[in-house]
C-alpha cells in the first residue's frame, strides 16, 4: 500500500524498466484509463542526442518570463526524482506525488492482470504522471523531453504539439534505436508531428536528410540552425542571434562553452517562432524577454563549478557525441592541463569515449566506477586495454587523487554518466556545507 514519498517512489522504480514491445501501445492504454489529460496539454516535444536538458532549461526561462505556467519534464535527475517534472522550475511537491501514485496504482494493477505486456514500465508510468499533474495544474505550455528517440518513445502521445525540437542527432541507445545514423534518425524523426514546425540544432547530412524528408511528408516547416537562425560567439559568455524576425545584437550567458551558445540559440529560434503561432505576444517585443532570460539560466551537471580551489568543474559527458562537445569546449579554456575522471555506463561505448579524451595532450585521464542503477552497471576499466591509464575503483579516491596534482593553472574535471554526475554533485555539496 502507498501511503509516503518513500514507498510512492519505490512502487515507480520496481516497474520494469524496459518492455520487449517498443511502441504506445502500453501508454496509450494507461492514458486512455486515466482519462487522456494529455489531450488537454498544448506541448513543445524536445528529442535528440544531446543538448536537450539545455534547450529546455533555456526555452523554459524564456516562456516563464513571458508570464506563463510552464511545465517541464526531464531525465534523469540531478539531486532528486521530483525534478523531473517541474512547473515554472518548482518540482512536483512530495505529497502530490504520492497522491497521483496512489491515484494510477489500481489502473496499473488491472492493466496488469489484463495483460503482463500490457501493464506500463517505468519510464511510461513517469509520463502518465507528467501528464496527470500538468493538467490537474493547469500548465499553459508543456516542455516534454523525450526518454530514448522520438517515434518509439512514451512521450509520442495524441497531445496538442505545438511544435517539436530535434537538438543532435548522434550515435546513442544503439540496442533500442539502432546501430546506424539512418535508423536513429529516423526514429527521432518519428516525433515531427502534422502541420507543426519543427527547430533544429546541427544536424549530420545524413540525418538531416531523413529529417526533411519527413517534415515535407508531415507538412511541417522546418526552422534549422545555419540555415533559417544563426548564431556568432562574440566572447567567452556572449552572442548574437539572427533569423527572419531580426537581429539581437548581444545576449549573455552564464552558461560555458560554445555548445550552451548552440543550445540557447535553438532554444530562441523555438521560443521567437511559438510566439508567432501562438500569438503570445508580438515578435519583435521577444529581444528584451531573450536578453535578460538566457543570463539567468542555470543547467546543473553542464560545466558547473562545484569547487574553487583546485578549480574542478563537472559535466554529463555521457556518450561519444557528447564527448566530442565536451572537447570542443575545453579548447576555449586557458588552462594548461586537464585532470579528467570518467566513469561510464557499461552500455555505451566507453572505448571510443576513452580514446576521444586520451586523444587530448593536455588531458591526464583517471578512470573509475560508480554504483549505477538497476542493471545497468559502470563500465570495467580493469580491462588490460587500459592498462596504461590510471584507474582507480573508488570514485571519491579517484577525484581526490586528480584534485591533489591540479596545479592553479589547471582544471580537475568530472565527466561521465549523468548518474555518476548527480552522485558526485550531491557528494561535493554535501561536503561544502558540512
Amino acid at each position: 500500500m502507498i501511503t509516503d514519498y518513500e514507498t510512492a517512489l519505490a512502487y515507480i522504480h520496481g516497474r520494469p524498466r524496459i518492455k520487449k514491445e517498443t511502441t504506445q501501445r502500453r501508454i496509450n492504454e494507461l492514458l486512455q484509463q486515466l482519462g487522456h489529460p494529455e489531450r488537454q496539454i498544448k506541448t513543445v516535444h524536445i528529442v535528440g542526442t544531446n543538448g536537450k536538458g539545455s534547450v529546455v532549461a533555456y526555452l523554459q526561462q524564456l516562456l516563464m518570463e513571458s508570464g506563463l505556467l510552464v511545465g517541464a519534464f526531464t531525465s534523469p535527475f540531478i539531486v532528486r526524482f521530483n525534478e523531473r517534472i517541474q512547473i515554472n522550475q518548482v518540482s512536483i511537491p512530495d505529497q502530490k506525488l504520492v497522491q497521483l501514485v496512489q491515484r494510477v496504482q489500481p489502473v496499473v494493477t488491472e492493466l496488469d492482470a489484463k495483460d503482463p505486456e500490457l501493464g506500463p514500465s517505468e519510464f511510461e508510468l513517469i509520463t502518465a504522471l507528467m501528464y496527470l499533474y500538468f493538467h490537474e495544474q493547469g500548465v499553459q505550455i508543456a516542455l516534454v523531453e523525450a526518454g530514448i528517440g522520438g517515434q518509439s518513445d512514451s512521450t509520442n502521445v495524441a497531445d496538442q504539439a505545438l511544435m517539436t525540437i530535434i537538438t543532435t542527432i548522434g550515435m546513442d541507445h544503439m540496442a533500442i534505436l539502432g546501430d546506424t545514423l539512418t535508423k536513429i534518425a529516423t526514429d527521432k524523426a518519428g516525433m515531427i508531428r502534422e502541420d507543426c514546425p519543427t527547430v533544429t540544432g546541427p544536424l549530420p547530412d545524413e540525418a538531416n536528410q531523413i529529417v526533411q524528408e519527413v517534415a515535407i511528408n508531415r507538412h511541417s516547416q522546418l526552422v534549422q540552425l545555419h540555415q533559417q537562425f544563426d548564431y556568432h560567439r562574440l566572447t567567452a559568455q556572449s552572442f548574437s542571434f539572427q533569423d527572419q524576425f531580426g537581429n539581437i545584437r548581444q545576449i549573455k550567458t552564464n552558461m560555458i562553452g560554445d555548445f550552451e551558445m548552440e543550445d540557447a540559440a535553438v532554444a530562441i529560434a523555438a521560443f521567437r517562432n511559438l510566439t508567432q503561432k501562438t500569438a503570445m505576444m508580438p515578435v519583435t517585443q521577444t529581444g528584451n524577454i531573450i536578453q535578460s532570460a538566457i543570463p539567468k539560466t542555470r543547467w546543473a551537471g553542464r560545466m558547473e563549478v562545484v569547487q574553487t580551489n583546485p578549480r574542478t568543474l563537472i559535466d554529463g559527458a555521457h556518450n561519444v557525441p557528447a564527448v566530442r562537445r565536451l572537447l570542443e569546449t575545453l579548447d576555449q579554456f586557458p588552462e594548461q592541463r586537464f585532470n579528467v575522471v570518467l566513469a561510464v555506463l557499461a552500455d555505451k561505448q566507453y572505448q571510443k569515449m576513452v580514446k576521444l579524451l586520451r586523444s587530448d595532450p593536455r588531458i591526464h585521464l583517471y578512470l573509475t566506477e560508480f554504483s549505477g542503477t538497476g542493471q545497468r552497471g559502470s563500465a570495467d576499466f580493469s580491462d588490460p586495454a587500459f592498462a596504461d591509464l590510471d584507474y582507480i575503483t573508488d570514485w571519491k579516491t579517484a577525484i581526490t587523487v586528480a584534485q591533489h596534482q591540479t596545479s592553479q593553472k589547471d582544471l580537475t574535471l568530472i565527466t561521465g554518466s549523468l548518474l555518476f554526475i548527480a552522485t558526485v554533485r550531491a557528494w561535493f555539496f554535501k561536503t561544502t556545507k558540512n
